[in-house]
């Protein structure tokens, strides 16, 4: 039953995440100056996933609390307790969450978890920012932490997301040397600049 409940969420929540992605990068191609800071397009987007029910709706955490799937700069310590990252959005299984110190003693992060469906990365580079060689080495360097995440951290069934918004100059052949096996790459280009 566990088993095909998570099977069941993991593809609900996988159809969601990608048409909340897909209306934020639309908007972005149509409307780029709505966003004038990467956390400006992080805001937009957790708030689009909190339109939709499965990601907004309070669930049991495993330590009998309540608390959702969707969380923003997550820090994540790996196997090795010295992975010292963050994530944008990270949505998580709430039944593989603890909050509360019991039995377990909790990371000095005050949470941790088992099971993340999905982990978000946001990139934007402005109009005034960073060369074209520059900013894909950032969309590099963002991958390659997204890959040390996931074997440090296990999470093998998650899904990998870096989101790249350009207000610059169209680079997406650049971008596109960055694909990787387990890390989906999204790049959007502002239309009207």
């Amino acid at each position: 039953k566990t088993m095909n409940r998570q099977m069941s969420m993991r593809r609900e929540f996988g159809a969601a995440l990608s048409r909340s992605i897909d209306k934020l990068l639309n908007t972005f191609r149509e409307r780029p100056h709505t966003f004038l800071t990467e956390d400006d397009l992080r805001c937009h987007l957790v708030a689009e996933l909190l339109k939709r029910r499965c990601f907004s709706e309070p669930q049991a955490t495993q330590d009998r609390s309540i608390s959702i799937p969707v969380h923003s700069e997550v820090r994540w310590y790996g196997e090795s307790g010295r992975l010292k990252y963050r994530s944008d959005v990270v949505i998580v299984d709430p039944e593989s969450l603890r909050v509360r110190e019991k039995t377990l003693r909790l990371p000095s992060k005050g949470y941790g978890f088992r099971s993340a469906l999905a982990i978000v990365e946001v990139k934007l580079r402005r109009i005034n920012g960073e060369s074209d060689e520059q900013f894909s080495r950032k969309i590099k360097a963002e991958v390659s932490r997204l890959q040390k995440i996931r074997k440090e951290t296990h999470l093998d069934r998650a899904k990998y997301y870096v989101l790249c918004f350009d207000k610059k100059r169209d680079i997406s052949k650049l971008i596109a040397e960055h694909n990787e096996n387990q890390i989906t790459l999204k790049y959007q280009f502002a239309n009207q600049i």
